[in-house]
């Protein structure tokens, strides 16, 4: 399950909830939830009150992958979720590798026992 995590770049309440929704999706979805944390509007840069800056260090702050996105002008919206469905399945197949490795571990320690 994935997560896009979008403010804009024009409104600085809205990057103010960015954590306090972070907070929400960690508490009430999946645990293996994947987020991607986005800043909208870049297309509007004379109207920014979020530095990229900033949407950066959050997004370090959160662990998160940071793009910034004009929906209107289709800047970096595949980029986006490329990205998100390249973070889903990596840690899918680490979830099937641990699978596998406690299936080899649990064969090996039955023919043991027999």
């Amino acid at each position: 399950m994935g997560f896009i995590l979008m403010y804009d770049i024009t409104n600085e309440e809205s990057f103010n909830s960015v954590q306090d929704w972070c907070t929400q999706i960690k508490t009430y979805s999946w645990e293996n939830a994947q987020v991607v944390l986005v800043g909208n509007k870049c297309d509007m840069d004379g109207e920014r009150v979020v530095s990229i800056e900033r949407g950066r260090q959050l997004a370090d702050q959160l662990g998160l992958e940071f793009f910034e996105t004009s929906a209107k002008e289709n800047i970096n919206v595949k980029a986006v979720f490329e990205k998100l469905v390249e973070i889903i399945c990596d840690k899918m197949a680490e979830s099937l590798d641990k699978v596998t490795i406690f299936e080899t571990y649990l064969s090996q320690t039955q023919e043991l026992v027999h």
